[in-house]
């Protein structure tokens, strides 16, 4: 499967207050993991400014939300509200910086053409880091790419490495589940 995403820009230090967190949630927040991240910054140089961002392989990567306009001021000025960003990948880290009272990180902005492959390439670089997703979690996923995204199910068994019966039972709708007695 191709790369669906195109990376326009390097990393660059952006203002958190920019970030807001994924549309979509693969796991739920692990607060014994961001107090984890937390530490390492804290080591890495300060409580406020790191001397270096310490996780190296993994930035955060974000993707541009549309732009609002806030409308006019009362002299009729138009003004358009700061761009924001939904964190595609890093949203744990980001919470450690919050929690260390950083006010930038390091951020790799993505274009992804779709919000499929937005969502393939948050699924991605979780399943690439070091923080486990469960069975539940990963399925989950699947079948939110299957069934409201209209990935194909042939593009999942290919990219996900998962036999065609695994996620054909696990696009199954809820409820469907047939019990053979066997």
């Amino acid at each position: 499967v191709a790369d669906k995403t195109d990376k326009t820009q390097k990393v660059v230090w952006m203002d958190i207050s920019l970030l807001r967190t994924p549309k979509h949630m693969l796991r739920t927040h692990k607060a014994t993991y961001v107090k984890e991240l937390a530490q390492v910054l804290r080591e890495s140089g300060g409580d406020k400014t790191p001397a270096h961002w310490p996780f190296v392989r993994e930035t955060i990567q974000v993707r541009a939300l549309p732009k609002q306009d806030i409308g006019a001021d009362v002299t009729g000025k138009k003004h358009e509200a700061p761009q924001l960003y939904e964190i595609l990948d890093g949203n744990h880290r980001v919470r450690a910086a919050v929690e260390c009272k950083m006010e930038k990180v390091p951020v790799e902005v993505v274009v992804p053409k779709t919000d499929a492959d937005a969502f393939m390439l948050q699924l991605d670089r979780n399943i690439a880091n070091g923080l486990f997703l469960d069975k539940d979690e990963r399925d989950a996923a699947i079948r939110r790419l299957a069934l409201e995204y209209k990935v194909s199910q042939a593009v999942l068994v290919k990219k996900y490495r998962l036999s065609k019966a695994s996620v054909s039972r696990i696009c199954k709708p809820t409820g469907s589940t047939q019990r053979t007695g066997k």
